[in-house]
């Protein structure tokens, strides 16, 4: 496997900028707030900013290449958070990169006995999942200490490729606390039609909300043959009440 100049300069920023974060969400390949690939329904808090950045590569019929997204977040209300990306492919004839938005709101918090819900949407600008948007439910599943067992994340997933193609699918997520902030993550979708697999990921983040975060796993993004390596972190601008 071939990291290329852009993916490690993303990694050395994000190596640098880990010894002054001190408040940030889970990495995603999209922007922080979710599983690898999917998003949950938990939102940020209201007022807090964050910078994430990721490395995965992916070997589909088109060759082997690596994307690089970097994204800015904001907890604009305590329901609604939204951010801007940019993804660099690299590792192919043609290199280039791809902007775009995100948004997501919680149309409910989780509580003891019913899960959190919301809506996240994402255009990303020539990219093969130009146009997506989720409908998830998120909930954490208490012990007798209070402490959660398990997260799970239950949720149904439109897309649409740049050509006009599109599909619906669903997915499902969860979360294994392991001890010291860490988490065993596994998530699972069916395959949308104009995707060569299931999108799909299992690893390990480390952190928790308020604190750095990092993601380390096997993921396939939908666009890849097998599953690549995924490496991300995220970390604060600053701001959240």
């Amino acid at each position: 496997m071939k990291i290329r100049l852009p993916a490690l300069l993303a990694a050395a920023v994000v190596v640098s900028a880990l010894g002054c974060a001190s408040q940030a969400q889970a990495q995603t390949f999209y922007g922080p707030g979710g599983l690898f690939v999917h998003p949950s329904a938990f939102s940020p808090k209201p007022g807090s900013r964050s910078m994430a950045a990721s490395i995965i590569t992916q070997d589909s019929d088109h060759g082997s290449g690596q994307y690089v997204p970097v994204s800015l977040s904001f907890g604009l209300t305590e329901r609604f958070s939204a951010g801007a990306l940019l993804i660099s492919h690299r590792g192919d004839a043609h290199p280039h990169d791809h902007g775009g938005v995100f948004a997501k709101y919680q149309l409910a918090p989780d509580g003891a006995n019913r899960p959190a819900f919301a809506v996240a949407g994402a255009y990303r600008r020539q990219d093969s999942m130009e146009t997506s948007l989720a409908g998830v439910a998120s909930h954490q599943f208490l012990g007798r200490s209070g402490r959660p067992l398990v997260v799970g994340h239950l949720g149904v997933k439109y897309g649409r490729h740049p050509s006009g193609r599109d599909d619906v699918g669903a997915y499902g997520g969860v979360e294994v606390p392991l001890g010291g902030d860490v988490r065993l993550v596994g998530e699972l979708s069916t395959r949308l039609r104009f995707e060569e697999s299931a999108a799909r990921g299992l690893g390990l983040f480390w952190g928790k909300p308020g604190t750095v975060s990092v993601g380390l796993g096997m993921v396939n993004l939908g666009r890849g043959r097998r599953d690549g390596f995924f490496f991300g972190v995220g970390y604060p601008l600053g701001g959240g009440s």
